[in-house]
């Protein structure tokens, strides 16, 4: 047979891009970011400008194009999604106002195990904890919102997502959970989170209440 010669080359060049998301307790999850989903939308992004400015097509007719030029155009696009000038849909949990994070994404994974594995060698494992929730009919609940009355004028009791294992294991066990806080909600789990110290008053008067009602 005859070799045949080679007319040119092409090359690919290899670049990396970092996401960093936000962690957030599990229970507000509409404030946090999924760093691979919003690292999965940055790529979305570079690669549609990407193929806008140098367009593919038959190597007969298309021109070459330089390698530098090509990497500083992927930097460009970074540098505009990190000065905010172009943002990705806002998706995800919302939060009691309604509002999202931008790129806010806590993906649905519950079919995953069904998936057929990938070879030999490999499978899907898949963990998921268990999350809790209180019981409404309980003695306990009935007190605590009682007692919480008497000190505050009201009591308006409302439910937020999370896992909490060791509270759950408690639960099993057979006690009444019931989880409670009396900080400001609006800095929970935030940064430079704080109290008072008379909400921490009024709770020291409602856990008072509340132990003098089961006595």
């Amino acid at each position: 047979m005859l070799s045949k010669s080679w007319g040119s080359t092409a090359t690919a060049m290899m670049w990396t891009l970092r996401a960093e998301g936000r962690l957030f307790h599990s229970g507000l999850p509409h404030k946090g970011i999924n760093s691979l989903e919003m690292g999965m939308e940055a790529v979305n992004y570079v690669q549609s400008q990407f193929y806008k400015d140098f367009p593919a097509g038959d190597i007969r007719l298309t021109p070459f194009y330089d390698a530098e030029t090509c990497l500083e155009k992927v930097k460009g696009y970074v540098e505009t999604l990190n000065n905010g000038e172009e943002r990705g849909e806002r998706v995800g949990p919302e939060g009691e106002g309604g509002e999202r994070e931008r790129v806010c994404v806590f993906i649905s994974i519950s079919d995953l195990s069904l998936l057929p594995t990938r070879g030999p060698c490999s499978k899907y494992t898949l963990d998921i904890p268990e999350g809790i929730a209180c019981n409404l009919d309980s003695k306990g609940f009935h007190r605590l919102n009682d007692a919480t009355k008497e000190v505050l004028g009201e009591s308006k009791p409302y439910s937020i997502c999370g896992s909490l294992p060791l509270v759950g294991d408690l639960q099993r066990a057979g006690f009444d959970i019931q989880v409670c806080g009396y900080g400001h909600s609006s800095v929970y789990h935030g940064d430079n989170e704080y109290c008072s110290l008379s909400a921490m008053q009024a709770a020291m008067k409602i856990l008072s209440s509340l132990l003098d009602k089961f006595n």
